[in-house]
């Protein structure tokens, strides 16, 4: 890990933020960096809405090598108990509902715990540094080449998805702005050569209904494809409408993108993840932990010196001399591009974010009157997968109140039945026949 300040304060003086002009920018980090030098020792716990309060809090602790801990301000009282039992800051930046003043968690100078759902969904935190994040953004940087100019991010910061963006941007010296994907459509045909753009398969289906989102779109330099699978329709309709698409795959604990396949494949007929990017190797394990030959399914492993160090509490030594073995499923080409096929977990990857079944069944739980819950994830056309409920009970309940206190938006699901009793066959395992039959029941 670092010991040095990562980068020199002046550069942050540069007009590289879209409306924001260098000098007040820098200025905010330098009131930061007084605010947290004031600050007593420990983790900054960062759950800022505003963009620009959210990155110069960022840089300032990235600077300082504060522990930074970033998180959802979007999380219901699940997510934050989940935080709370994990994590105890010295400094709460944000909307976090956390108390501080007492002990504070022991966190090594420059952490940088990312939030995910991880292979088991819930809360838990990637343990990265400025380092990994470096790497990965250099990988970047690499692939992308020299053409972009301008980065336009729609994702939140929070997540490995925005944050790197904006990492990208600031090593790379490229323009970076802020917005919302639902922003894209109002661009017309002003897009300027060079802009990217990173979305996941929900926001993309639901910006090709737009004629006007899509004139924009076929503009842009390079369209990036993360947050889980998409369907192959979808992929077909970007290409007759000549969207530079770039399908990409990745996650939180390496530092996001480490593979893709670029425009000009994927406009020639390709649909899979690509080739590892020149910062990251890839390669497929079996059962018994040995390498698989091309075109045989396995776990999907990745090495690289972006990888994180370990979940927060759960440190993994050894991880980059072994590579991180990921829930994916997947297989190797001849070419050595990658095709993913799914998931070996329970986890529902909907609208690119990971949703942990048994968390929201225990929410549901939390519901006076609910006696029994199951989530499924459902293939959806807009969202990839919906997440799907069953609940038991003696009459019908309106969930959609109370678990809008205790999930985040993503987590909630999109179609909530109740049933006299769980679709499960004799052996307590989900029935999918009987899961279809009442599935059908309501379309």
């Amino acid at each position: 890990m670092e010991r040095e300040p990562p980068f020199e304060l002046a550069s942050l003086k540069r007009d590289w933020i879209e409306g924001v002009p260098g000098g007040l920018f820098s200025d905010r980090v330098a009131a930061w960096l007084e605010d947290l030098k004031a600050t007593r020792p420990g983790p900054v716990l960062l759950a800022e809405e505003d963009g620009l309060e959210f990155t110069a809090v960022f840089m300032a602790a990235v600077y300082l090598r504060r522990p930074v801990v970033l998180g959802n301000p979007g999380w219901g009282s699940v997510e934050w108990s989940a935080v709370a039992e994990q994590l105890k800051p010295a400094r709460v930046v944000g909307i976090a509902p956390l108390e501080v003043g007492g002990a504070v968690s022991d966190l090594s100078a420059g952490a940088i715990l990312i939030p995910t759902g991880g292979t088991s969904g819930g809360v838990r935190f990637a343990h990265h540094d400025w380092a990994t994040l470096r790497v990965a953004a250099e990988g970047w940087l690499t692939f992308a080449g020299a053409g972009v100019e301008r980065v336009f991010c729609v994702l939140p910061l929070y997540h490995v998805s925005g944050l790197m963006q904006w990492v990208r941007s600031f090593i790379g010296s490229i323009q970076f702005a802020m917005g919302t994907w639902a922003d894209i459509p109002h661009f017309g045909g002003g897009v300027k050569q060079g802009v990217v753009v990173s979305l996941v398969a929900t926001q993309l289906e639901r910006l090709l209904k737009d004629a006007a989102a899509v004139e924009a779109l076929r503009g842009m330099e390079a369209i990036y494809m993360g947050g889980g699978p998409m369907r192959e329709e979808t992929a077909e309709r970007a290409r007759a409408e000549k969207l530079p698409l770039v399908l990409s795959y990745g996650m939180t604990e390496t530092g996001a993108m480490v593979a893709a396949l670029g425009v000009e494949a994927f406009m020639a007929g390709a649909f899979h993840a690509g080739r590892a990017l020149c910062h990251a190797s890839l390669s497929i394990i079996d059962g018994a932990g040995k390498i698989c030959a091309p075109g045989v399914v396995g776990r999907i492993r990745v090495a690289s010196k972006a990888l994180f160090y370990g979940y927060h509490a759960v440190r993994a030594e050894g991880l980059r001399d072994g590579g991180f073995l990921t829930d994916d499923a997947g297989f190797l080409d001849k070419e050595g591009q990658l095709h993913v096929v799914g998931r070996i977990d329970r986890l529902i990857q909907s609208g690119g974010e990971k949703v942990d079944p048994l968390e929201v069944e225990a929410a549901m739980l939390q519901v006076a009157g609910v006696e029994a819950a199951l989530v499924l994830g459902q293939a959806d056309a807009e969202w990839v997968e919906r997440v799907v409920a069953f609940y038991v009970a003696e009459s019908d309940l309106d969930l959609s109140l109370p678990l809008a206190g205790l999930l985040a938006a993503h987590k909630r699901p999109k179609l909530i039945l109740r049933v006299a009793a769980l679709p499960l066959n004799a052996s307590g395992k989900v029935d999918s026949v009987k899961v279809a039959a009442l599935l059908r029941a309501v379309q």
